[in-house]
């Protein structure tokens, strides 16, 4: 995985803000700042996308329009739906996002139960008195 040139993360901000504008209290995805970390993250679980993205940010212009992701998305849908799948991944895992979201991330929970769940019948057969079977 190799990082993005300076003009390939100025081309992506530049899609990131086409594909996931500010709504609301929600930041745009070029706004965020996502090829620094997130994308790297997601482009590290998804390997295979890493030539699509690639592929495509060498056909954007310096100023991406939505005109212009609507007609590389009619000439190359494959290519456009990956790339989107990469931006939404790697906006939602950046830190302000999940903040405004109000979303930690996973978290494990244990269940409220003492030990394993048996405890108490191993404990009621130990407690009874010893049983031997003769060996063969």
């Amino acid at each position: 995985m190799t990082p993005l040139t300076q003009a390939q993360a100025a081309r992506f901000s530049a899609l990131c803000s086409v594909i996931l504008p500010a709504s609301g209290q929600m930041p745009a995805a070029g706004a965020l700042d996502l090829a620094a970390r997130e994308l790297g993250m997601v482009r590290k679980l998804r390997p295979a996308s890493e030539a699509v993205l690639l592929r495509l940010l060498a056909r954007c212009p310096e100023s991406v329009t939505p005109d212009w992701f609507d007609d590389c998305a009619r000439e190359c849908p494959e290519d456009c739906r990956q790339v989107v799948i990469l931006v939404c991944a790697a906006y939602y895992l950046h830190p302000e996002v999940r903040r405004l979201l109000n979303y930690p991330g996973q978290q494990a929970l244990t269940l409220p139960r003492g030990g394993f769940g048996q405890e108490e019948l191993v404990i009621e057969m130990m407690s009874g008195p010893k049983r031997y079977r003769p060996a063969d």
